[in-house]
């Protein structure tokens, strides 16, 4: 494992370089043979895990699969992940549809643990902390729903690796619903892979960020979600132009320093990997939709009307046969949103 830290230049008096150096190194000094940092392996763990986020009416997303739990212990680049012995379960009120309705959400948190070399303990859970938001990157990328990190780096001494106990019910709340079964699943082949492309590609990781910033704010907030999925696409279409795809430049004008060309290569980007005509023309208008958003002329979601909410129920999946977890409208929301016949 490498992390970047800094040295003095030996040409430029006063100078600091950025350098790459692997974890438990000691950098001397160009000058003299002085020792200036040493850096020591650090333990730590935390834990990730699907966010429980409200869902907003007027919009639909994938349901977070309750039943998901990592299978067996796993590594994604260097950090090893566990999942929870039992499940957690937390209560959230219903807002906005109503702060009288309580809502249950189960899931499978998973321990993460790795060693972050660094001259001291809070900076290796500064990165620490970007090493789980990595992880969280990755995971909602191949189990397509938000994940975040739930508990920040720990210290192993201090505290052991573990996932708190589940919420006590409310008052009244009683046998409900019946136990979620439990499906184990594997990580995606390609996890590995990704970490290290993640790593060693900084405007790729960036872009992964942006996408997961989006999949996070998407429930409550789709507007500046598609800013952040825009900005993602945007990120993704500089590193296609840079490996020789045909992606338009970027123009910008000596006098008002003004840009133009995003437009057209978020589009050419979007196609790169679109290949149905209809959805492709459908895309043609994102960027113009992130520009009245980030500019503040227009909000394309729902946030302004978050009171006209639906509800849902809850279907979930079965990952033997293939079948994905979802939420159907019901029967009072079909009935409330179907066409009035004239």
């Amino acid at each position: 494992m490498r992390r970047a830290t800094t040295a003095r230049c030996p040409t430029c008096p006063g100078r600091a370089v950025r350098v790459i150096v692997p974890t438990s190194s000691v950098l001397r000094s160009t000058k003299g043979g002085r020792w200036v940092s040493q850096l020591k392996d650090f333990e730590w763990w935390g834990v990730v895990g699907p966010q429980p986020l409200p869902l907003m009416g007027g919009v639909i997303f994938d349901a977070h699969d309750r039943s998901r739990r990592l299978g067996k212990p796993s590594t994604i680049g260097p950090l090893r992940l566990q999942a929870s012995e039992d499940p957690l379960v937390e209560w959230r009120r219903g807002d906005p549809r109503s702060l009288d309705v309580i809502e249950k959400f189960e899931s499978w948190p998973i321990i993460v643990q790795g060693v972050t070399g660094a001259e001291a303990r809070h900076k290796a859970d500064r990165e620490a902390s970007q090493l789980l938001h990595r992880a969280a990157v990755l995971l909602s990328l191949a189990w397509d729903e938000p994940w975040q990190e739930r508990t920040a780096p720990q210290n192993p001494a201090s505290l052991a690796p573990s996932v708190p106990e589940s919420w006590p019910p409310p008052p009244g709340w009683g046998d409900r619903e019946p136990a979620t079964p439990r499906v184990d699943n594997e990580l995606p082949t390609w996890l590995g892979n990704g970490w290290t492309q993640l790593n060693e590609n900084p405007g790729l990781n960036m872009a992964a960020s942006f996408w997961h910033q989006g999949l996070l704010a998407a429930p409550a907030h789709p507007s500046l979600a598609l800013v952040a999925f825009t900005a993602a696409i945007e990120g993704l279409a500089s590193l296609l132009a840079e490996s020789g795809n045909e992606i338009p430049n970027i123009t910008r004008c000596e006098t008002c320093r003004s840009s133009s060309g995003a437009t057209a290569r978020v589009r050419a980007a979007c196609a790169l990997v679109v290949g149905d005509p209809a959805v492709t023309r459908a895309l043609h208008r994102l960027y113009d939709r992130r520009s009245e958003t980030a500019h503040g002329a227009q909000l394309h979601g729902i946030e302004d009307a978050a009171g006209d909410v639906f509800s849902f129920v809850y279907e979930p999946g079965d990952s033997a046969s293939g079948t994905a977890a979802k939420l159907t409208p019901s029967a009072e929301t079909a009935a409330r949103h179907s066409p009035s016949p004239n």
